[in-house]
């Protein structure tokens, strides 16, 4: 493995230039980090002298790389490196032998001594470009929303091609096609949006055509399913013109309505599901109060299951209580949740790239004032919808939603920033 990234850290020193990474499971890879700190150099003598001067794994071997030439777009080595390299071997300053090669050739000569370098446990970390994962959310969600919809698509295409198994029915050109797409966007500076304005907009424009033709594809096959379903002989099925699927990795059990009783269905991973009676059952006896309540108190908005209870602030949309019903009632929160704090963010260098540690100790406290109300109380599921304004232009809408026979929340954030 090589990289020179860890020379960047804004605090600490990395102690070596070569050595074995050791990984969870004890197994190691000989790593390097070219001792001149870049990836962009200009192959001067000062230059080789850092090289010879900063390698911290001279006393096992000399040898190490330079990665020379303007990189990033730069055009690469240029005629007046490679003249000043060559006239470098026959410098005494210099003394050590310098000649043009590869990672490869490199880490066979450093694999004959790889048992004398030190082990390094555990992971290898980066002390900056922290907040590149928070520029460009569009880009995160084209990629993110691209995963799960091709996940899904070749899971109905899996589907269908069983049932009438055909080997033409499977669109493999087509999924590779949607796939390049995807992992192109997934380059290092790309996703991270750590990438110049032209490439975020290539970027954004290929996603947008992505999700429109995936999403297309994904209903050819729910039609192709569904018509499979109906030339079917279901003589263990009452007629269904409904069904769920579940193209999770795991089974999940979904409540609903039927015939004006709550019912559940649960579904097994990667599986078709008809809505019946034959599929359908009661909820278990046990905890009692499944149906969702909501309670409008006073101060607060109350709503629960029997499993879980939530107690939200009317005014701020704080949660000041949740109680699990199952251990005793017991409040497994103990400060106020669902709060939104607001981070001063200036970086010593890099804008859109980094998020620095001092952040932390400039913090704002103004989001206080938030519109509560209720969205859903319908027995099966409870919704709640809280808003709050950053400033005349920006808000957060976020829903809060419980559901029968789950103890599971979920919170859904709408940001317009």
């Amino acid at each position: 493995f090589l990289t020179q990234k860890l020379s960047w850290n804004l605090i600490t020193t990395f102690p070596h230039h070569t050595f074995n990474w050791q990984g969870l499971d004890g197994t190691q890879i000989l790593v390097h980090f070219p001792p001149e700190d870049t990836y962009n150099g200009q192959a001067r003598v000062e230059d080789v002298l850092k090289i010879i001067k900063n390698n911290k794994s001279d006393a096992i071997s000399s040898d190490c790389l330079m990665l020379f030439g303007n990189g990033d777009g730069g055009g690469g080595p240029k005629e007046e490196m490679l003249e000043r390299l060559n006239r470098m071997n026959n410098l005494e300053c210099i003394g050590q032998k310098l000649e043009l090669s590869t990672p490869t050739i490199l880490f066979n000569k450093l694999n004959e001594k790889q048992k004398e370098y030190p082990v390094w446990n555990g992971c290898l970390y980066l002390e900056g470009h922290r907040g590149t994962y928070t520029t460009h959310a569009h880009i995160k969600r084209g990629n993110r929303k691209g995963e799960i919809l091709l996940r899904r698509l070749e899971f109905l295409c899996t589907i269908v091609h069983t049932i009438f198994a055909d080997k033409d029915d499977y669109p493999h050109i087509k999924l590779e096609n949607f796939w390049k797409i995807l992992l192109v966007n997934q380059f290092h500076d790309i996703l991270p949006g750590s990438c110049i304005k032209d490439v975020a907009d290539d970027a954004i424009e290929s996603y947008d055509i992505l999700l429109n033709e995936v999403s297309s594809c994904i209903k050819e096959y729910e039609l192709k399913l569904h018509s499979s379903f109906k030339s079917l002989d279901h003589r263990n099925h009452a007629v269904a013109n409904k069904y769920i699927i579940n193209p999770s990795s795991w089974s999940r059990v979904y409540p609903m309505l039927h015939n004006k009783e709550i019912k559940i269905i649960e579904i097994p991973s990667f599986s078709v599901k008809y809505i019946n009676d034959n599929t359908l059952s009661l909820l278990p006896s046990n905890p009692v109060g499944y149906y969702v309540k909501v309670i409008d108190l006073e101060h607060q908005i109350m709503i629960g299951n029997g499993m879980i209870s939530l107690y939200i602030d009317r005014y701020s949309g704080l949660i000041s209580k949740m109680i699990d019903h199952r251990c005793n009632d017991r409040d497994i929160i103990t400060d106020q949740a669902n709060r939104f704090v607001l981070y001063e963010d200036i970086p010593f260098y890099w804008d859109a790239w980094d998020a620095e540690i001092h952040h932390l100790q400039k913090k704002s406290n103004s989001l206080i004032k938030s519109k509560v109300k209720i969205i859903t109380d319908s027995g099966v599921s409870a919704v709640i919808q809280v808003e709050t304004q950053l400033s005349k232009l920006c808000f957060i809408k976020q829903t809060i939603s419980l559901t029968v026979g789950s103890s599971r929340i979920d919170f859904n954030c709408e940001v317009d920033w």
